[in-house]
């Protein structure tokens, strides 16, 4: 519920994944069917503090609903023009090390993204991406409650995955993958750590039959010795992609510290 006068009007705002985009829906309710040319235009300025413009407005003409306003957007609209539609091929798992000896016990707690590499980044877009956070929780079985958050224009996101050890110490599979809608495979990979400082963590997925690839270097705090990342950009390089997939973070207050 983002603004309500319980006898006048109400703006709710709620966000949807579906199909691998967030759709980010505003609606301005009112008790009757008109409400002020004041309160109309105080709900644009809401609207575009979001960033959107007045081609994602609505407003409707009365027809017995009791909504005036709404708004549909892509919230990764801007970020989705910036992916390349032909994906560079993935390389094969055989490709990335595994942490020797991963310690499981270790490697928990909070992490955040350094930077990222990913076979869909197209012209190193930085517009819609932002540092984000992940933590970590091991489970007593070995598998990791994973809590990401992340701020996509002015909304703060949390995520919670499973991630399930498999055969190979330093591999999970992501568990309950049917409730993710299309997802036919989802491997997460820890490439490289040491615990305190800096991981390497490779993602594969599948999702309809197409091959998902992404690197992170995460760091235990917001920022990372110019060495660290040049090795992960090295690395990076060296499994096929370039530099207009690499993407490195600067640090952010909001959101991923709540």
């Amino acid at each position: 519920m983002a603004d309500i006068d319980y006898d006048q009007l109400a703006a709710v705002c709620f966000t949807q994944a579906f199909r691998d985009s967030v759709y980010l829906y505003l609606t301005l309710y009112g008790r009757t069917k008109e409400l002020s040319p004041d309160l109309k235009e105080h709900f644009i300025n809401f609207a575009k503090s979001f960033g959107l413009t007045d081609d994602n407005i609505v407003f409707h003409v009365p027809i017995g609903l009791l909504y005036l306003g709404f708004i549909l957007l892509e919230a990764l609209q801007t970020l989705a023009q910036d992916f390349s539609p032909t994906l560079l091929p993935s390389p094969p798992l055989s490709k990335i090390p595994v942490q020797p000896d991963f310690r499981d016990d270790k490697f928990q707690g909070k992490w955040y993204t350094i930077a990222t590499a990913d076979n869909r980044i197209l012209n190193r877009s930085e517009k819609e991406i932002n540092m984000s956070s992940i933590i970590y929780e091991l489970e007593y079985d070995h598998s990791y409650i994973a809590n990401s958050t992340l701020l996509r224009g002015q909304v703060c996101e949390h995520f919670i995955r499973t991630f399930v050890p498999s055969v190979q110490c330093g591999q999970f599979t992501m568990g309950n993958m049917k409730r993710h809608h299309g997802v036919q495979s989802y491997t997460m990979r820890v490439a490289a750590t040491n615990y305190n400082e800096f991981a390497v963590v490779c993602i594969k997925q599948i999702i309809r039959n197409r091959v998902y690839f992404r690197m992170d270097l995460y760091g235990r705090t917001k920022e990372l010795s110019s060495e660290v990342q040049e090795c992960f950009f090295k690395f990076s390089k060296s499994l096929g992609l370039s530099e207009d997939h690499i993407i490195f973070f600067e640090p952010i207050e909001e959101c991923i510290d709540g």
